[in-house]
């Protein structure tokens, strides 16, 4: 099962605008003009495994078209910040949790390791 989270949402929103019609933009997908309403309405929480497999590579360009076109990310520091927050945003969600995960295992034991270097015990986490 695929989420559909906005970066879906936005890539569907802008291959729309490429397609004269609704029916053409479905028959582009291989779905239905209703089942594509749907997701433009918002009204579809996600996409079964075959079909987000099926449709992932057609719409993979303007999920890509999306997030480049998204204004920049307001966070102090510096562009690098903004460049990394881009490239994880471009990451599919199951690798970016799979990369946030091991970034909280390691900054764990990062700490961990820097507390018992200060000879600080550590416990179990609250």
């Amino acid at each position: 099962m695929k989420i559909i989270d906005q970066y879906i949402i936005g890539g569907l929103k802008n291959m729309r605008l490429k397609f004269s019609t609704q029916k053409e933009m479905a028959t582009a997908l291989g779905i239905s003009s209703m089942q594509v309403g749907q997701l433009l309405k918002n009204k579809v929480s996600h996409f079964n495994d075959d079909t987000w497999t099926r449709i992932k590579p057609i719409l993979l360009p303007y999920i890509e078209e999306y997030i480049a076109a998204m204004p920049p990310i307001a966070m102090e520091g510096d562009c690098r910040t903004e460049i990394l927050m881009r490239m994880l945003l471009s990451i599919p969600k199951k690798e970016r949790d799979e990369i946030s995960e091991r970034l909280i295992e390691n900054t764990l034991l990062f700490e961990r390791h820097h507390l018992e270097s200060a000879g600080i015990a550590t416990g179990g986490c609250c």
